[in-house]
């Protein structure tokens, strides 16, 4: 009773070595999926302060918070890069403090390697105009980002933070909150 099993079972797997040896030579595909972007939800607001000014409400300069980004990425196989397009939006508004009608927003953009770990930062200023009496913008701006892989599977496991950079001084001030 034995044999009869083995016997059919023997055709299945011929059919499956063809199969597997007529694949051998064929380029598996590479899903190339684009890293994640996260916004750091304890950087995604900011107030930032006038300088020598109090504690209180009326040394407020500018608030700003994000909306939420978008993102693309383009791939560079000969190149081994990735190119991150990242968009972002921030609703900024003017403080009693505010000289002037323009800001510059500090944002940061940090990358996460697979294991976690920050291995390149670096910090954008966006620059905001308010037009005549405006006491609130809405302003658009974007970051491009490239970095390397040793193979393309790889940047799916990377990570894109966003958020405010803190200026010097303001932290201390009580600049992040509010």
């Amino acid at each position: 009773m034995m044999a009869k099993p083995l016997r059919s079972a023997r055709p299945c797997l011929a059919g499956l070595l063809l199969v597997l040896a007529a694949c051998a030579g064929e380029p598996v595909p590479v899903a190339a999926t684009c890293p994640e972007v996260l916004l750091v939800a304890d950087a995604s607001r900011i107030t930032l302060r006038a300088a020598g000014e109090g504690s209180g409400g009326d040394d407020i300069a500018f608030r700003s918070r994000f909306g939420s980004p978008a993102w693309s990425c383009a791939f560079l196989p000969g190149q081994n890069l990735v190119r991150v397009t990242l968009e972002f939006t921030l609703k900024v508004s003017k403080g009693p403090a505010a000289a002037g009608g323009d800001a510059s927003m500090p944002v940061f953009v940090a990358l996460g390697n697979p294991a976690g770990e920050i291995v390149a930062k670096r910090i954008v200023e966006t620059e905001v105009r308010f037009p005549d009496t405006a006491a609130e913008v809405e302003v658009t701006d974007r970051v491009v980002q490239e970095f390397g892989y040793a193979r393309m599977s790889d940047v799916a496991g990377h990570t894109l933070y966003i958020g405010f950079q803190i200026p010097p001084g303001q932290f201390a001030a009580g600049g992040a909150g509010s």
